[in-house]
């Protein structure tokens, strides 16, 4: 998905300046990298989920997942590599 995205949009990355090194010239949109922290971590849980009994266990994955996605996304924009709409739609 994140192939044919990156081919069909075409969005260009935030501007070199604003980036850190190593620099990435792919197009922007979407962030392959927060697509698959989401898709990754969303795997795990639910298998986890399967496996645990106790509520409060199922939350505590779901929020670990959850925050680990949401952090790959967060570094992406902050790093200067993607703009938060190409985070956003991953």
């Amino acid at each position: 998905m994140t192939i044919a995205g990156k081919n069909l949009i075409g969005r260009a990355r935030p501007d070199l300046t604003d980036a850190v090194p190593p620099y990435e010239h792919s197009p922007s949109f979407p962030s392959g990298h927060a697509l698959n922290a989401v898709v990754i971590a969303g795997i795990i849980a639910y298998l986890l989920i399967l496996r645990q009994q106790r509520l409060t266990t199922r939350i505590i994955t779901i929020t670990i997942a959850a925050t680990f996605a949401v952090a790959i996304g967060a570094t992406r924009v902050y790093l200067g590599h993607h703009w938060f709409t190409d985070v956003l739609a991953a």
